[in-house]
């Protein structure tokens, strides 16, 4: 990943070797890692795509590190490749970043959007119901 130090006027260039410097983490990153529209040419400094998820949850290394699934396999299932940092909805202001003490775990795509859902359903009171009926068609 790291292949030293850059001078500071260094923004947006990339090494011999298909990587990006990412301005926060002050290494090289390989260009999958960034945003497409990131390495288009711009003369902006730019950050990796695990960089803008931390400063979007407002979460530092070590507390990402800190979380479930921060290992890279999903909290819930295990099997998923843990990329959404899953937070409490209701503690931040609706379109807002988050706080980053709201944080639960890291999570699988299928596994976030579930526990979206199940949000709703436990927020309208028709949790329970819906158990019951997947109980009911499925035994």
């Amino acid at each position: 990943m790291g292949r030293g130090p850059t001078p500071a006027n260094y923004l947006g260039q990339r090494n011999d070797c298909d990587e990006q410097w990412c301005y926060r983490c002050k290494s090289y990153v390989e260009l999958s890692e960034f945003a497409p529209a990131m390495i288009a040419g711009t003369s902006k400094p730019i950050e990796c795509n695990s960089c803008r998820r931390l400063r979007r949850h407002n979460l530092t290394r070590e507390q990402y590190e800190a979380l479930p699934g921060s290992d890279g396999s999903c909290a819930i299932c295990t099997f998923g490749e843990a990329i959404h940092i899953d937070h409490d909805h209701s503690c931040c202001p609706l379109g807002s970043r988050t706080c980053g003490r709201c944080a639960r775990a890291v999570l699988c795509h299928r596994c976030n959007i579930g526990v979206g859902y199940m949000e709703g359903l436990i927020s309208d009171g028709s949790f329970s119901s819906a158990i019951a009926y997947v109980k009911k068609e499925l035994f």
